[in-house]
C-alpha cells in the first residue's frame, strides 16, 4: 500500500526522487531486478552459511572464516576480469550460476564433506563475480550523464532491498521446512527473476 502511495506521489511530483516512468526502460529494469535477486541469492546464502559451518560441521569461528574463503577468491578475481567478458551471455550464465549453487547447497547436511560444500561457495563467487558488476553498469549506462547519483542510489537501494527480502524468505522457509527447502525456494526465485531480466536486456 506504502509502495503504491509512492509512486503514484513521485508521479505527480515536479521533481520526483524516482520517477517510475524511468523503468520503461529495459535496461534499467533488467540492471535493478538482476542487483536485487544477485543479493538476494547471495544473503540468503549468508544468512545460513556460518550457522551451518559451525553448528552442523563443528568448525571453530576461525575456521569458519577461513572456510568461506573460496567465496571470496573467485568473486575478487572474476569480478575484476568482468569489464572484458562479454556483457550480453554475462549477465545470464552468472545468474544461472547463482541458482546453480544455491541448488547444490540445499543438499548440504553433516555428512557432505567441506571440500563438495565447497564447490557451491565457489560457484556463488565465480557467478557474482562475473554478473554483479555488469549488472552495476546496466544501471549507470541507462540513465543519462546528469541522473548518474539517481543511478548510484538506486544501485544501492536494490542491493539492500534484494538482501532483506533474501533473509527473511530464507528465514522464514527455513524456520518452518528446513535449510533445504530455503535454498530451493531461494533458488527458484533467483531462477525467476534472472529470465525475467535476461528477457528484458533482450529488449534493449
Amino acid at each position: 500500500m506504502l509502495f503504491c502511495v509512492f509512486i503514484g506521489h513521485q508521479l505527480r511530483a515536479p521533481r520526483p526522487l524516482l520517477d517510475p516512468r524511468l523503468f520503461a526502460l529495459p535496461r534499467l529494469r533488467a540492471g535493478t531486478l538482476g542487483v536485487a535477486v544477485t543479493f538476494f541469492g547471495l544473503f540468503a546464502m549468508f544468512f545460513v552459511n556460518a550457522r551451518f559451518l559451525q553448528e552442523v560441521k563443528g568448525f571453530s569461528p576461525l575456521v569458519t572464516g577461513v572456510a568461506i574463503v573460496p567465496l571470496v577468491i573467485p568473486m575478487i578475481v572474476l569480478s575484476r576480469l568482468s569489464g572484458r567478458l562479454p556483457a550480453r551471455p554475462a549477465v545470464p550464465a552468472g545468474l544461472a550460476g547463482i541458482v546453480a549453487g544455491l541448488a547444490l547447497l540445499s543438499f548440504a547436511d553433516a555428512a557432505m564433506p567441506y571440500p563438495v560444500y565447497a564447490v557451491g561457495l565457489v560457484v556463488m563467487g565465480a557467478a557474482m563475480g562475473v554478473c554483479l558488476p555488469v549488472l552495476s553498469h546496466e544501471i549507470m549506462a541507462a540513465l543519462p550523464r546528469e541522473r548518474a547519483g539517481l543511478g548510484s542510489g538506486l544501485n544501492s537501494a536494490t542491493r539492500e532491498l534484494g538482501s532483506a527480502v533474501g533473509v527473511a524468505v530464507m528465514g522464514t522457509v527455513m524456520a518452518t521446512y528446513g535449510m533445504s527447502a530455503g535454498y530451493r525456494v531461494v533458488a527458484a526465485v533467483v531462477l525467476a527473476g534472472g529470465l525475467l531480466v535476461t528477457w528484458w536486456r533482450g529488449q534493449d
